[in-house]
C-alpha cells in the first residue's frame, strides 16, 4: 500500500487562476510531493500558485478509536482511509473533527455491508470552532457526508 498503513497525505493545491483543487499524492505505490502532485493538477489552470497538506487529525485517539470500531465490526482487514475520515473540513476546525469521530464511534447504527461499512446520524459541531478555528454554520451540509459511506471513499 502505498505510504504504509496511514497511505499519503493528500494536498491541497492553489492554481494560478484561482482554482483550488488537491488530491491522494499516491502514483505507482510511492508517496509524491505537495509540490508534483499541485504541479499535476494546476496544469490547466496557468500553473502552481500554492501547496499545503490537507489538515487531519489522524493522530489523535478519537481517529484510532473510530478506525478501530470499524476493524472490530467489520474484520481486522478492513481498510480505513484516515485522511478521508479523520480530515479536517475547510469549514470545520480540528475540535468538531475530533468530536465526530467520537459520535461515530458511539453511533448506535453502525453496520457492516457488503462494500464496507455505514454508519449515520453525526453532524459536525460547529460551536466548537472559534472564529480562528473555522467558520460557523454550514447548513447541516456535513451531515450527509456521515450517512451511507463505505470504509473509504472508493469503497476499498
Amino acid at each position: 500500500m502505498c505510504g504504509g498503513t496511514l497511505g499519503c497525505r493528500p494536498w491541497d493545491c492553489l492554481c494560478r487562476d484561482g482554482q483550488t483543487t488537491g488530491g491522494s499524492s499516491c502514483s505507482l505505490d510511492v508517496c509524491a510531493s505537495g509540490a508534483d502532485v499541485c504541479a499535476n493538477r494546476c496544469e490547466s489552470h496557468g500553473g502552481l500558485d500554492s501547496f499545503e497538506p490537507r489538515d487531519a487529525v489522524e493522530d489523535s485517539p478519537e481517529c484510532a478509536a473510530f478506525c478501530n470500531r470499524i476493524r472490530t465490526e467489520c474484520g481486522q482487514d478492513t481498510r480505513c482511509d484516515v485522511w478521508f475520515w479523520c480530515r479536517v473540513p475547510a469549514d470545520q476546525c480540528e475540535a468538531s473533527a475530533r468530536d465526530y469521530l467520537s459520535c461515530m464511534v458511539e453511533n448506535p447504527t453502525f453496520e457492516c455491508t457488503e462494500n464496507g461499512w455505514h454508519a449515520s446520524g453525526c453532524p459536525y459541531s460547529d460551536e466548537l470552532c472559534g472564529t480562528d478555528g473555522g467558520p460557523a454554520g454550514d447548513g447541516g451540509a456535513n451531515e450527509d457526508a456521515a450517512a451511507g459511506t463505505d470504509a473509504s471513499p472508493d469503497g476499498v
